[in-house]
């Protein structure tokens, strides 16, 4: 088990703070810590919460790249996002299923999902073109 420990903390930038306290890390490193255990009991699917939330904007995108380089070291093979945030879904996802009511809107791969204004209109609301980086 310690050695899983450490191959988990590892892939998730971790293991030079594996002797601190999670009292003591900022609020990425805690929410990077929370997934990391549940990684470390090696699921073949894994469901994540938002995972991303009171996480500042800059750590998203990093924090979604460890997740997803995690699954596929890990031999994950479904990991399911609940998640508000458009840009990680458009950025991350292969499939999004929209609710609205408990019922199903959208069952779609992530481009026919943004690629269909209604279906997008009805679920996310109006977006605006994505500026270039």
């Amino acid at each position: 088990m310690r050695a899983r420990v450490a191959d988990t903390a590892e892939v998730f930038g971790l293991a030079g703070l594996l002797h601190r306290p999670a009292r003591e890390l900022p609020q990425g490193q805690k929410k990077l810590l929370d997934v990391a255990s549940a990684f470390a009991l090696q699921p073949s699917v894994i469901l994540l919460d938002e995972p991303t939330s009171g996480v500042a904007t800059a750590d998203k995108h990093g924090i979604m790249r460890t997740l997803m380089e995690a699954a596929r070291r890990a031999g994950v093979q479904a990991m399911l996002l609940v998640e508000h945030d458009i840009d990680l879904v458009e950025t991350y996802a292969s499939r999004v299923v929209g609710l609205r009511g408990g019922e199903v809107l959208a069952d779609l791969p992530v481009r026919d999902f943004f690629a269909d204004a209604e279906v997008t209109a009805a679920l996310v609301g109006r977006r605006t073109a994505k500026v270039a980086q």
